[in-house]
């Protein structure tokens, strides 16, 4: 009897060791306002800070980067190179980080200057922990008054909770029917 114990633990443990895990994928677009900041002198860069308030499919969330642009490298278009870091809060400790890169181009006749981003999502917390993807987002922002809009989307992976596959399920059974034969057993008297 102690030979189906084995067997049956063997059984379970295989079955706790290959259950697999799936990425669910999310797609959303967003729509945001709020002010970006520059810092210190410009000289051959340029340090800002972006902060705001989005709405999406997946809730509102506030946003806040941390970025350089880099005055040397000069588009023939007049576009100047960005990149930084950002952190999306959507509350109750769910959040999303990564980098951004991108292009700002020339101010319009309007005092407008478009951004354009690309997003590399590295991470979350919450309902978003080992969330990785991409994103990419157009912003226009007033010079004026530092105030900007924006739109884009994300587009994530985020890891599922395990999902048992068939096979898995049958060496659950198995192990459970040889502890319940096991159970059942009674010792032979002598």
């Amino acid at each position: 009897m102690s030979r189906l114990r084995v067997l049956c633990l063997v059984c379970l443990s295989l079955f706790f060791a290959t259950t697999a895990t799936q990425a669910d994928p999310i797609k959303f677009d967003f729509n945001g306002n709020g002010n970006l900041d520059f810092k210190g002198p410009i000289v051959t860069s340029i340090k800002f800070q972006a902060m705001g308030i989005y709405d999406s499919s997946q809730g509102v969330f506030k946003y806040m980067s941390n970025g350089v642009i880099d005055l040397t490298v000069i588009g023939s278009n007049g576009s100047a190179p960005n990149k930084g870091d950002f952190i999306i809060n959507f509350g109750g400790g769910d959040k999303l980080v990564g980098t951004f890169t991108g292009s700002i181009f020339p101010v319009d006749a309007n005092g407008i200057a478009r951004y354009v981003l690309s997003y590399t999502i590295l991470g979350g917390m919450g309902i978003f922990k080992g969330a990785i993807g991409t994103g990419a987002e157009e912003l226009l922002q007033n010079f004026a008054t530092s105030a900007y809009t924006s739109k884009g989307n994300f587009n994530l992976n985020v890891p599922g909770a395990p999902i048992p596959e068939p096979a898995t399920l049958l060496l659950l059974g198995s192990g459970l029917a040889g502890l319940a034969a096991g159970l059942r057993r009674k010792p032979k008297q002598d």
